[in-house]
């Protein structure tokens, strides 16, 4: 804000829409974008089915989530959109980023096949690190942030891009505060 003030006075009301309207599309940018920080996926890309959540289950369902693939099968990749809760343009986006790429998905895709490759069955296929998991695609939820950022100045919306990167800064300070909250809550 310091560095740009017009992005606060304008702030979540930046032109246009978002570029890409729907979830193949966004994961489909993702995709190509992240191959600048990431090594490509061992036997190349995978596909992915996006699917709603059922109405029965939306008020109970988290916004998104990736449902993970089967060792021996990575070409059976599934993301459940809860509508009810997951909003459309960057909301959606930087939620497919931790989701798919460069989030779960990709994470989960890469190592198994990086595994099956080298002929190597490690303990880790037994045992779940959710914290391990869940920091990844965080991490490149945030890194989406700068790629929405950088789409959108393509897309001629200088300030939505602004208000991207901002929007990064305002989900981090909640995240910040949440974690603050509980260790005061449930340890101090």
């Amino acid at each position: 804000i310091a560095e740009h003030p017009e992005t606060a006075a304008g702030y979540g009301t930046a032109e246009g829409e978002f570029p890409y309207q729907n979830a193949s599309q966004m994961l489909l940018d993702l995709r190509e974008r992240m191959a600048e920080d990431f090594p490509p996926i061992p036997e190349g890309s995978t596909d992915v089915t996006v699917k709603a959540v059922s109405d029965s289950l939306a008020d109970y369902c988290a916004p998104a989530f990736y449902l993970t693939a089967p060792l021996d099968d990575t070409e059976s990749n599934t993301i459940y959109i809860n509508r009810q809760k997951t909003p459309d343009g960057l909301d959606l986006y930087t939620t497919l980023a931790h989701e798919g790429y460069p989030g779960h998905l990709y994470q989960t895709v890469y190592h198994n096949r990086s595994s099956l490759a080298a002929d190597q069955r490690p303990v880790r296929e037994l045992l779940w690190y959710g914290g391990y998991q869940e920091g990844w695609a965080l991490y490149v939820e945030f890194l989406s942030f700068g790629y929405a950022a950088d789409l959108l100045q393509e897309d001629g919306q200088g300030m939505a891009a602004l208000d991207a990167r901002l929007e990064a800064h305002n989900r981090s300070l909640q995240l910040c505060l949440y974690s603050m909250i509980d260790i005061m809550i449930h340890y101090d």
